[in-house]
């Protein structure tokens, strides 16, 4: 490609980034529900119809701008090793999830807050199921004929339960946890349970009761 051609590329690179920046701005002094094209173009010093060019509205931009962060966890996680029987599981420990929402706290407040967007809080789920699938499949249920429930059914719990520990760690804790203390104790809730959480003897279910077989049925 010649330096011709990119760049238009360039431009518009920088135009979609000078407009994502104002947005995170934006984020940080008014609900996303009161933010305006008008502010946002405005801020960015961006022409409303080239705005109209590359996005629809601005929940489009917030879910373009916001793809490189998570695209970023997500090529991390992908490169997890397999876990050998007995070995330690590489996730207790990982805390990329919350570094990540550590180094965009300002944003993060807001858009998990009562001022966030709902259309953003069924990404960010769907973001994380999709992020913890594979990985619960291969790592964590290795045998197909063990499962009780559907590995799907476990990343969508595990992502719920994430977002909602995000929340409390930003609204009620004030972040007084560090990212690694959130990642170890939220992960081994995850695999143990809230048993486990509480103090109390783990109870063992009925190994043959599975998500096929409902409770009440024979």
């Amino acid at each position: 490609m010649s330096d011709q051609e990119r760049k238009p590329d360039r431009r518009i690179a920088r135009t979609k980034k000078l407009l994502f920046d104002a947005l995170m701005e934006l984020i940080k002094e008014k609900s996303f529900a009161d933010i305006t094209l008008e502010d946002i173009t405005k801020r960015a010093d961006v022409a409303r119809t080239t705005f109209y060019l590359h996005y629809k509205d601005k929940d489009e931009l917030l879910f373009d701008g916001t793809r490189a962060m998570y695209d970023e966890l997500l090529e991390r996680y992908k490169h997890q090793p397999a876990l050998a029987p007995g070995a330690p599981d590489p996730f207790l420990d990982d805390a990329s999830d919350f570094e990540h929402v550590a180094r965009y706290a300002d944003f993060y407040q807001v858009m998990l807050g009562p001022n966030g967007s709902q259309k953003f809080l069924v990404r960010v789920l769907n973001y994380l199921a999709t992020l913890f699938h594979p990985n619960i499949s291969r790592l964590l249920f290795p045998k197909k004929e063990t499962f009780r429930v559907p590995a799907e059914l476990a990343a969508y719990f595990m992502a719920g339960a994430e977002i909602g520990v995000m929340t409390w760690w930003l609204q009620q804790n004030k972040m007084q946890y560090t990212p690694a203390e959130m990642a170890r104790m939220t992960n081994l809730m995850c695999i143990f349970g809230m048993n486990w959480g509480g103090g109390l003897d783990h109870p063992q279910p009925d190994a043959e009761q599975s998500a096929s077989q409902p409770a009440g049925q024979p």
